[in-house]
């Protein structure tokens, strides 16, 4: 859960003490989550244009037999940051996907710092939509995979 107290939900510098507390919870306990294990750290994040940009080092066991990183670890990764995101202007409560479509573009290397951006479309009274990219870290311009998503999120 992310834990917000109000102020975090009116402002740029709650929003970003928010996600912070919420990814260093999840690196202090790796081995306990999945989303743990993918070690997200918060690159930036605005609250006025609702985006949020996350950083992962891609590691050996996220790699596919072509030695690329596995589609669905990627689809995972851009899951994360968008429903993150959807967690975020949904009060922090849980924010199950409902629908997630997953472009692969380009392979993307493992033992590569990877880049992913949110971008929340629209927030409704019980659904949230979100976009997403990810690229290898100096190559923001050529985007490895996008996504669309949609998340269950009643506001708390």
């Amino acid at each position: 859960m992310i834990r917000l107290d109000k102020a975090d939900l009116t402002s740029q510098e709650g929003m970003e003490r928010a996600l912070r507390g919420y990814f260093e919870r999840l690196k202090s306990q790796p081995d306990i989550t999945f989303n743990g294990m993918l070690g997200a750290s918060l690159v930036r994040c605005d609250y006025e244009s609702r985006s949020l940009v996350l950083r992962i080092e891609t590691k050996p066991w996220m790699e596919n037999p072509n030695g690329a990183l596995h589609g669905g670890v990627a689809a995972a990764m851009l899951d994360m940051t968008m429903g993150t995101l959807c967690r975020y202007y949904a009060g922090g409560g849980m924010t199950p996907t409902v629908s997630m479509t997953v472009n692969y573009l380009l392979p993307t290397p493992v033992n590569a710092a990877i880049y992913l951006r949110a971008d929340l479309t629209k927030l409704g009274s019980s659904l949230c939509h979100t976009t997403g990219s990810a690229w290898v870290e100096g190559c923001e311009d050529k985007p490895t995979c996008t996504a669309t998503g949609v998340y269950f999120a009643a506001r708390r």
